[in-house]
């Protein structure tokens, strides 16, 4: 049986996760409690340990560069914990068995005739650690770290990366989406109004000291995004315990059938080349299969202001978890944002959403309907969830924005009821109503309130609980317990 599979990219550990490193994983922690609920789920994150970066920051620290990049792991491990994400496999890409597995994949593109020796000249960055095209910078600088590109020439080992273009045009949509639709523009117009170049897929040792030896060439370092981009076939592979030594390419691809292929890679939009042009490149020449879906999400933006570490306004989750409580964070993020767009951050509202939504309206639906309830005396709670159809749909499509509006949503119209019927005063009508049939007629009309809003009260704590698993939990056992609980206490601001 196969797994449903997502992936996150895996992260630099030149620093510690930031905001937009914990946008990624959250999503692939909401989809994946989302599939577990029906389907086996495989869900990868990790470290990306090599390169230039990781090495030139654990040397300005005075650190051995692998005892930096053990501690940096354990962060974000530890962060990912402290997030309450809930993945099944964590990948560093210095563990011996993904280095392995990238030579023999390195090596089989070269048995196949698709790796030969060149030279490159040309502006590279080393912030992206990518060499770029003259016109893709911005007065000799890299548009996304805007700093000045380095003008290098070395020879290195390239990738036929060329060959594959109109393949992959092709197979957009029919084999793999890219999501959302402005992404997949965006792939489609660059293959088609841009020759590929062959790719660098090695640097020299000299110049780049960390990383995966090429298996023929013990003087060129594997290029690092060629390296990271294979963790979505190594880590499965590692987790189940697989060792391909030995073992024919026949039995490594029933292995990978397993898991592969990947059902959603979820991505940031400045890594999309990486992911829709050189990975499926690299998997045709492998003659496996492409990943069904790969969703590309924005930026944030803080206050306003680009999130940079030169302004001081890089944000720290655990920070803001500390501040103000972890429902609070994973809600917002998902509630005030359109998954695929960018958006701006803003404490301020953060805090007027959770009061609203969660506070006022969800937790206040709960605990009113539960003290009703208990001043009835009698009202039988059968544990049951009806499944959402329409909510089922918005979760498979990515639509996490529009889920949680839906959620909340079936709470305002139950707060809407209680107020319109008014069942304190039904409760009263029919312990103190004289006549028989006024008495049973109010006890109808209340037992239909009870069970309208006791079901859309056990919708909203299973949906909820993919973004809020503590709390969603704690609504399932209030609704079992049949006590009031104050679930969402307000944040007060002085």
């Amino acid at each position: 049986m196969k797994y449903f599979f997502i992936t996150t990219p895996i992260y630099y550990i030149n620093d510690k996760p930031h905001l937009g490193h914990t946008y990624t994983t959250l999503a692939a922690d909401i989809l994946a409690r989302f599939e577990k609920t029906k389907q086996k789920v495989f869900f990868l994150t990790g470290t990306d340990e090599h390169g230039i970066k990781n090495y030139k920051t654990a040397l300005a620290q005075n650190k051995d560069p692998k005892t930096f990049c053990d501690e940096m792991a354990r962060i974000y491990q530890k962060t990912w914990k402290e997030l309450d994400i809930d993945y099944d496999f964590f990948i560093r890409t210095t563990d011996k068995y993904h280095k392995e597995f990238v030579k023999l994949l390195l090596e089989r593109l070269r048995q196949k005739g698709l790796i030969y020796q060149g030279e490159y000249k040309g502006p590279y960055c080393e912030g992206c650690e990518e060499f770029k095209n003259q016109k893709d910078l911005i007065k000799g600088c890299c548009p996304v770290h805007k700093t000045k590109a380095l003008q290098l020439k070395e020879k290195n080992w390239f990738f036929k990366l060329s060959q594959f273009q109109n393949t992959i045009l092709e197979k957009i949509d029919l084999e793999f989406n890219i999501l959302p639709e402005k992404s997949k523009r965006e792939i489609i117009s660059f293959l088609k109004n841009n020759k590929l170049r062959d790719i660098a897929i090695s640097r020299p040792k000299e110049r780049v000291k960390r990383g995966i030896e090429l298996p023929w060439d013990k003087d060129q370092i594997t290029y690092v995004w060629v390296d990271a981009l294979i963790n979505y076939i190594s880590g499965p592979l590692a987790s189940s315990g697989f060792n391909f030594n030995h073992k024919s390419w026949e039995d490594i691809e029933e292995k990978i059938s397993d898991f592969w292929p990947a059902d959603w890679h979820l991505i940031g939009k400045d890594i999309i080349r990486f992911h829709a042009i050189i990975w499926p490149a690299m998997l045709l020449a492998w003659e496996l299969t492409l990943p069904k879906n790969i969703f590309v999400h924005g930026f944030f933006t803080i206050e306003g202001e680009k999130m940079s570490k030169t302004l001081g306004n890089v944000i720290d989750p655990l920070a803001i978890k500390n501040k103000y409580g972890l429902a609070p964070l994973r809600y917002y993020l998902f509630r005030d944002f359109n998954f695929g767009d960018d958006g701006d951050f803003s404490e301020k509202n953060l805090i007027d959403r959770y009061n609203a939504d969660l506070a006022d309206n969800i937790g206040n639906l709960l605990s009113r309907t539960l003290t009703l309830i208990k001043q009835y005396g009698n009202f039988p709670i059968k544990q049951a969830l009806s499944r959402n159809n329409d909510l089922e749909n918005l979760f498979k499509e990515l639509k996490f924005k529009q889920a949680l509006e839906k959620i909340n949503s079936l709470a305002q119209k139950k707060n809407q009821l209680i107020d319109q019927k008014k069942p304190w005063q039904l409760i009263k009508e029919a312990k103190q109503g004289k006549e028989f049939a006024l008495r049973n007629q109010a006890q109808e009309n209340l037992e239909r309130i009870f069970s309208e809003t006791l079901n859309s009260l056990y919708q909203i704590g299973h949906y909820l609980s993919l973004f809020l698993p503590e709390q969603g939990e704690k609504i399932k056992q209030a609704l079992k317990n049949q006590e009031p609980a104050i679930i969402f206490p307000k944040i007060n601001i002085k």
